[in-house]
């Protein structure tokens, strides 16, 4: 499931991030289509759940549970047009139940 997706202003790939269907957080490059899975499952409840990271033929992305770093300094080709679209939730043809809160868009990681 895909929990959120970045493009570029026009739409085009950069990278997602998904859940597993074991529950663990996943980061994957939409350009290169290399997948880096975390280890780390999301707990029952609310989490908190950051990816920060900067756009590149060897963009680093750091994902963050909780306030916890469970990845960090993940090298990936994610192309080279910035992000300019955050899509939020899948678009994929499929029943599932989740909720979205207090979502934040900015540059400043933290």
């Amino acid at each position: 499931m895909v929990l959120m997706r970045l493009r570029t202003a026009s739409g085009g790939p950069v990278a997602r991030l998904t859940v597993s269907p074991a529950g663990v957080l996943q980061i994957r490059s939409d350009v290169s289509g290399v997948q880096l899975t975390s280890g780390a499952a999301l707990a029952a409840g609310w989490n908190d759940v950051e990816l920060c990271g900067t756009v590149g033929a060897s963009g680093s992305w750091d994902l963050y549970l909780n306030g916890t770093a469970i990845v960090q300094d993940w090298v990936a080709n994610t192309g080279t047009t910035g992000v300019g679209r955050v899509e939020v939730g899948d678009t994929a043809a499929k029943t599932w139940t989740i909720n979205f809160d207090d979502v934040v868009v900015d540059s400043d990681p933290g």
